[in-house]
């Protein structure tokens, strides 16, 4: 899918933009503004940032978003293009005595480590997931281990270590962190970052392993081997005996101050744990005991990289709605004697955001404007032009007709399938209708001929236009309808279902409100005509508060 990012550059900001971001490797950075680009068109752009990140010697490119599907989605989006990217979530802060998973945590460690071992282009996240403590870097490398056949290590040696690293021993492995012993067999369950961890088994002959190979939870039996395996931490923070004691302690002292036997009780009770070598769900109430340098995502990136924050005001919603909900939650535990004071620590704030994105080339890329900015100094402000495009959902009439507009007024023309056979139908429906239209997995941006339709497949992204360049990405992830005889013209009467969804503007009436998807809450202004490098297209007016 490379056409499509390559549909960016042809853009006349482009080569300006791409030109200040190489200047800003060299020189003390400024914030770039970007606006103007739609979904679809904010992907191309950002897919053309990270290959000119990495051919100016960067880090892994840093995506900040307010929202976690959306972020998932971008990582979906760059993954389908063949890029390493990884999502970092949130770590839900556990206060209390209850079992929760720790999928995050370990899909967490996942992702720093692959920053560690160059595994990674681009890793998205959000800003408060951004901020949390997390392990350092030098004792995440400390506590991986990397085996290897051929390699000498006893098996009370490795399950130490894997005990050291957070996993648990259990009788038959069947979770992630778990571990087993049977005879010369180390059963492990280690996470992914990618959604794809499997349990592995370490045979041993003598001291010597002698194979590793994944198998199947369900069945027990083996499938792939590997000649090497990388056995992560399960905890980003591990208590040893040392922090047991220094939990108890801390627990026992909160319990002679609490305010009523109920807070005592439950306060004794996490000291017992603590001291005993039980299971501590709590244990992040204590996390400052845990005596870890304080370090969170951020501090992972030892060389100057690209920042790009997502719709910078809904990032910075975010980040003060994550920040008064934790402050209430601490406020509250404060006042009922279950928190002292000098524990009450367990993120950076703002301002460690604010210096992470001075010290880097910081590109701020919002739809409209650069609302929120004023006074501030940047190094560029590029505005590009784009229109987001409508799923066609099977409707080959309305996609036909759209074609139709399209070439005439000379665009280069793409059509995004769900599959390969849905691409193969596609083209022959609108072959059938006398467009021409053939199949193709890339093309060449520079290649594609203006009046033919190019059909392809794979990408995970949105439709767009950019009208100064004279192209347009149609996406058309459903199966073609039948097509029909007799072409439909627009303003018939006759409506099937699929038509009426995108067409049902009649019940909207001027100043009625209404919800984007994307840009949420504005104001329906009415339906507009206008002609812009030549075509004619009706659009909707929608007005949004600051516009």
């Amino acid at each position: 899918m490379r056409f499509i990012t390559e549909s960016i550059r042809l853009e006349r900001d482009y080569a300006a933009y791409a030109e200040n971001l190489h200047l800003c490797f060299k020189v003390r950075p400024k914030p770039i503004i970007v606006s103007g680009l739609c979904l679809g068109a904010s992907y191309a752009l950002y897919s053309a940032t990270a290959d000119d990140a990495a051919a100016a010697g960067s880090d892994p490119v840093i995506f900040i978003v307010s929202d976690d599907a959306e972020g998932r989605r971008l990582v979906s989006h760059f993954r389908a293009e063949g890029r390493r990217a990884l999502y970092y979530p949130m770590r839900d802060l556990i206060f209390h005595n209850i079992t929760a998973s720790h999928d995050s945590e370990h899909e967490r460690l996942s992702v720093l480590s692959a920053i560690i071992s160059g595994e990674a282009d681009i890793i998205v996240t959000t800003p408060e997931a951004a901020l949390g403590y997390t392990i350092p870097s030098d004792l995440l490398e400390k506590r991986t281990l990397t085996l290897s056949v051929g390699d000498e290590i006893g098996r009370d040696t490795l399950a130490a270590s894997l005990t050291e690293a957070g996993y648990t021993r259990v009788d038959m492995v069947d979770g992630i962190g778990h571990f087993s012993l049977r005879g010369d067999i180390v059963d492990v369950y280690p996470p992914s970052a990618v959604g794809n961890a499997l349990p592995y088994r370490i045979e041993l002959f003598g001291d010597e392993i002698d194979r590793i190979c994944a198998f199947d939870p369900s069945t027990q039996r083996a499938t792939d081997s590997v000649t090497e395996l990388k056995v992560l931490p399960i905890r980003e923070f591990y208590a040893d005996s040392d922090t047991r004691a220094r939990i108890a302690e801390s627990a026992k002292k909160l319990s002679l101050k609490a305010k009523n036997e109920n807070a005592r009780d439950i306060l004794r009770t996490e000291s017992e744990c603590a001291a005993a070598g039980l299971p501590m769900y709590y244990a992040d109430k204590y996390m400052p005991l845990f005596g870890a340098p304080k370090t969170c995502l951020f501090d992972y990136f030892k060389r100057r990289t690209v920042v790009v924050t997502v719709e910078s005001n809904n990032v910075k919603k975010r980040l003060d709605g994550y920040f008064a909900v934790l402050d209430e939650d601490i406020k509250m535990l404060l006042s009922d004697g279950f928190l002292s004071s000098e524990l009450a620590d367990y993120t950076f704030r703002e301002d460690m955001f604010e210096l992470f994105c001075d010290r880097n080339v910081h590109v701020i890329a919002n739809t409209f404007s650069s609302a929120g900015l004023s006074g501030r100094a940047v190094s560029g402000v590029y505005g590009f032009s784009s229109r987001r495009g409508v799923n066609y959902n099977g409707n080959i009439a309305l996609l036909r007709e759209d074609i139709i507009t399209f070439m005439r007024g000379s665009y280069k023309i793409a059509v995004l399938c769900a599959s390969e056979a849905a691409a193969d139908l596609t083209v022959n429906a609108l072959t059938d209708e006398g467009l021409p239209a053939v199949k193709s997995e890339s093309p060449a941006i520079d290649d594609m001929k203006r009046g033919v339709t190019y059909v392809t497949w794979g990408a995970d992204t949105e439709g767009f236009e950019l009208p100064t360049q004279r192209f347009a990405l149609l996406l058309f992830t459903s199966e073609p309808d039948a097509v029909p005889k007799k072409r439909r013209i627009r303003g018939d009467k006759r409506k099937d279902s699929s038509t009426k969804k995108l067409l049902s503007y009649n019940d909207l009436k001027t100043g009625d409100y209404v919800v984007h998807a994307a840009y949420g809450i504005g104001q329906y202004l009415g339906l507009e005509n206008l002609t812009i490098d030549g075509v004619s297209r009706d659009y909707v007016k929608i007005k949004y508060a600051g516009t």
